[in-house]
């Protein structure tokens, strides 16, 4: 039975490696060359004078990694994705790592994506700049988070678009990002700094010897 296991990862390990290889030697375009560009402006001195936006309304030019400061990269790296040079474009210990504290540890969302994920969303033209908010809080209504949000956003706790309030038979606020936002960073911000998520403190009110006691469950179950 385990001489089988042992096959069987072999062979499926062996596998992997060969799409690898064929998907890394199909001629493919330069990633330079799959976005568009804004057009600069610059003087005689080499001043930057006027940006336009490109084709999907985004500020980007070409600049090549020998003239970014090694600085700016290890900066990017450290936010974004401190395992780069570590993984294959996606990390197994940062999808562990949000799946544990998202849904066993129940505390704010984290997300897992990689620097290599989140360019994958933008080839693939993967919609990522929109957030649904489909559930609401206990007590909260669309109208109170919705600025509970935009209060966030005076505050620069995040950087948003627009908030549109789609809800109908069912809650459906969308949030639209602004341009270089990582939608992880503001999930995280949504629960962090917006009525998103409340902490709601589970006291109770009890009649003892004839008087309304305020306390908490721990207290009252023993």
């Amino acid at each position: 039975m385990k001489t089988k296991f042992k096959t069987l990862l072999i062979l499926t390990a062996l596998l992997l490696i060969c799409i690898g290889l064929v998907f890394h030697f199909i001629p493919h375009t330069p990633l330079k060359e799959r976005f568009s560009y804004s057009a600069a402006v610059y003087d005689e001195q080499g001043n930057l004078l006027r940006l336009t936006t490109s084709e999907d309304e985004k500020y980007r030019l070409w600049t090549p990694l020998t003239q970014i400061s090694p600085k700016l990269i290890e900066a990017v790296l450290f936010q974004e994705d401190e395992w780069f040079y570590w993984h294959f474009g996606v990390n197994p210990y940062g999808l562990v790592r949000g799946a544990w504290q998202t849904y066993i540890l129940r505390n704010a969302p984290q997300g897992g994506s990689t620097l290599t994920m989140q360019l994958a969303r933008v080839l693939w033209q993967i919609d990522s700049r929109t957030l649904s908010i489909t559930e609401l809080p206990a007590g909260k209504t669309t109208t109170s988070l919705i600025e509970s949000i935009l209060k966030a956003v005076e505050k620069g706790k995040i950087r948003i678009k627009r908030v549109d309030d789609m809800t109908a038979a069912t809650t459906d606020i969308r949030i639209q990002l602004a341009a270089g936002v990582s939608s992880d960073k503001a999930i995280d911000a949504l629960y962090a700094f917006t009525e998103c998520e409340l902490s709601i403190s589970p006291n109770c009110c009890v009649i003892y010897e004839d008087k309304p006691l305020f306390t908490n469950v721990s207290e009252l179950l023993r």
